[in-house]
């Protein structure tokens, strides 16, 4: 009983090892107090915590579970970017919602600044998402503190709906400083008497 109460004990401190905080997140639901209402394509926007800042992603006057980029009949360079973090930042994970075509979107960068005008940025060229209703993790080259961190995508002109990219949650993970724990078990359970 002890041995397998050891086990769980240690399984346990293992288990949370490897875990990042995250430094911050927002969800775009309808009717969410998360985000601005943005009707358009052009216009730039803050969530209503201000930690967030939006450019050319729009959320139909918050009708819709997610925000969309690209246009129809006009090119356009959606972005977001982060207020700046005391911590540094190792990831940046983007939910891509059902609308999402990977062929219409011409490149992707990461910038990384010590002010929000992303001047002097450091640029990461990013590899587009695998897919529709998928996670796209970014990670952050030489994670730092006190920086500013701006995702944008070209996307020329759309026919149809517009809609090249669409997005309904994003979250913001600290750098772990915590290693990994090591344990290894040589039994899937253990049963005690």
């Amino acid at each position: 009983m002890k041995k397998t109460l050891l086990s769980l004990a240690i399984l346990l401190l293992g288990l949370g090892a490897n875990a990042q905080d995250v430094l911050s997140s927002i969800e775009f639901k309808k009717n969410s107090t998360d985000y601005g209402k943005i009707g358009n394509y052009t216009e730039t926007w803050k969530s209503t915590d201000e930690k967030w800042v939006f450019k050319g992603f729009n959320n139909n006057n918050n009708g819709w579970n997610f925000i969309a980029g690209g246009r129809k009949n006009n090119a356009s360079e959606p972005y977001f970017y982060t207020g700046v973090y005391a911590a540094p930042v190792s990831k940046i994970v983007i939910g891509i919602a059902d609308r999402y075509t990977a062929s219409a979107i011409t490149s992707a960068t990461l910038y990384v600044a010590d002010t929000n005008t992303f001047e002097n940025a450091v640029t990461t060229a990013l590899t587009l998402p695998t897919g529709a209703k998928s996670d796209w993790t970014i990670t952050i080259p030489n994670p730092a503190e006190n920086k500013y961190y701006k995702v944008g995508l070209v996307i020329p002109s759309q026919t149809s709906n517009g809609q090249a990219i669409s997005i309904n949650k994003i979250t913001v993970y600290d750098k772990s400083d915590k290693a990994d724990a090591g344990y290894a078990f040589s039994k899937a359970s253990v049963c005690a008497p």
